[in-house]
């Protein structure tokens, strides 16, 4: 089985943990500090390899909307902004694991269609 991609993994974490902060923030009505540990975690475990890859992107000069993406996650840290930061995580992520799953199911049509192709004309 194939093991799954670091954006999905991110994705799925944070989403998990936007839930998880929505539940203790107004179910449980647990204030501060306490209630953002999940958030914080995204930023931590998912904010920071995303941001990594998108300045190594920007060092060699491959500029695109996703660098607007990390600038906000970069934002909504600096103004204690975590839910904002965590919702851009997992909007970012979750771009990158449907773009992947796309690609990923092209191939394997166009792979197919290419052994379908006659040898001899």
């Amino acid at each position: 089985m194939k093991r799954p991609s670091k954006s999905l993994l991110i994705s799925a974490f944070a989403l998990v943990a936007i839930i998880s902060h929505v539940v203790m923030f107004y179910a449980f009505g647990l204030k501060g500090n306490v209630a953002n540990i999940p958030l914080l975690l995204t930023l931590t475990l998912g904010g920071i390899p995303l941001v990594y890859d998108l300045f190594r992107k920007m060092f060699k000069r491959e500029f695109g909307s996703d660098l607007l993406a990390g600038v906000s996650i970069v934002t909504s840290v600096l103004l204690e902004e975590y839910l904002a930061g965590s919702i851009v995580v997992l909007m970012l992520s979750g771009g990158e694991a449907i773009e992947s799953y796309a690609m990923a199911k092209a191939s394997s049509v166009l792979r197919a269609l290419a052994n379908r192709m006659p040898l001899m004309a």
